[in-house]
């Protein structure tokens, strides 16, 4: 068991360092000017967190030592309960322990109000930090020095980075395990209702589907899906997706091995029923980005166009010919650009 809890925490360990590591070089790699900007805030919070460590160590012995002198006069007390009683001191001694217990209480909102400081200060110089790393930010972009994409980029891999809790992917070649669909579409969850089950599964245009099966949501999926075909399977893996009520959905691609029938429906499913949900799509058919509210048309890397369909085909330029070349069936587009969709809780798309 030593060995097994050595190895865990050297693992966890190892990973952190490499993460910490990662995002570091990657800030200085942006901007080296507002990671030190960054890192200017540290040295504060390590002090506040020391004054507050060694405060709070102080009051959290003494909470306990107070504690134990109210738990002994009670003891004392019940145990010479014959001796209290006879002397008609049962009134002195309740005193005595409310009084004991009057010092434990003090001592406890000392301790939170200790804590509530630490989180205020603590909170505050982080504010500090991002307001002026946003400022000196927005300085560097003004003066040439640095992109806003660098800067959006820095800002979400300081801040963001590791929680993304809130995001939710689906790629092309989705994974289902074999397992019952419920399993599959609350994978990852510890406890899920069926009944969400089943919502995020109408959502994903998959709930029709589901049902038509012998078993219903408890049909074996089979090694890697094998018992579904690829549409079933990419609106399985949407509703995996969904069940955890994303704000953000990140679509990779989702729809570029479907046919057309599939495809249609995961369509109908992201502008029918993914109004409340923020959906970010990178495809590069014309089918899943005309519908969108703003289409970002990237070459190389780089943004070349920006706009709604009609606008970009108006516009003419590399979208336009992009359109041109798939509406002859000429060779697809994947060489060249990769058009973003995105739907927010108002229901209007962009990119």
């Amino acid at each position: 068991m030593v060995s097994d809890l050595v190895s865990q925490n050297i693992n966890i360990f190892l990973r952190n360092t490499v993460k910490v590591t990662g995002v570091v070089v990657f800030m200085f790699s942006l901007s080296w000017q507002l990671s030190l900007v960054t890192f200017m805030g540290f040295p504060i919070i390590m002090m506040v967190s020391d004054i507050y460590g060694k405060y709070y160590k102080r009051l959290s012995k003494e909470v306990q030592n107070a504690l134990a002198r109210a738990s002994s006069t009670a003891e004392e007390t019940i145990s010479a309960m014959k001796t209290v009683r006879s002397f008609a001191n049962e009134e002195e001694e309740a005193e005595v322990y409310s009084r004991k217990l009057q010092q434990v209480y003090k001592l406890n909102r000392k301790e939170a109000a200790a804590y509530t400081y630490y989180v205020w200060g603590s909170g505050l110089t982080l504010l500090v930090v991002q307001v002026s790393i946003l400022y000196y930010g927005g300085h560097l972009v003004i003066s040439g020095q640095m992109t806003s994409g660098n800067l959006i980029s820095f800002i979400i891999y300081e801040f963001v980075l590791g929680d993304c809790m809130e995001i939710s992917l689906v790629s092309q070649e989705p994974v289902l395990f074999a397992r019952s669909i419920t399993d599959n579409i609350s994978y990852g969850l510890p406890t899920v209702p069926f009944e969400m089950v089943v919502e995020a599964a109408q959502k994903a245009n998959a709930h029709g589907f589901i049902m038509e099966l012998q078993d219903g949501y408890n049909t074996e999926t089979g090694e890697k899906g094998a018992q579904l075909s690829g549409g079933q399977k990419q609106r399985v893996a949407m509703a995996r997706a969904l069940v955890r009520n994303p704000p953000v959905l990140i679509l990779d691609e989702a729809t570029s091995a479907l046919d057309a029938e599939s495809e249609y429906l995961i369509q109908q499913a992201i502008h029918g029923n993914l109004q409340k949900h923020t959906v970010l799509i990178i495809a590069h058919r014309l089918s899943t980005v005309e519908r969108a509210h703003l289409i970002v048309v990237l070459d190389k890397g780089r943004v070349v166009q920006q706009g709604t369909h009609q606008q970009l085909l108006a516009q003419g330029g590399l979208y336009a010919k992009l359109v041109q070349r798939q509406m002859l069936g000429l060779e697809p587009a994947s060489d060249y650009t990769a058009g973003h969709q995105e739907t927010p809780g108002n229901g209007n798309h962009k990119a």
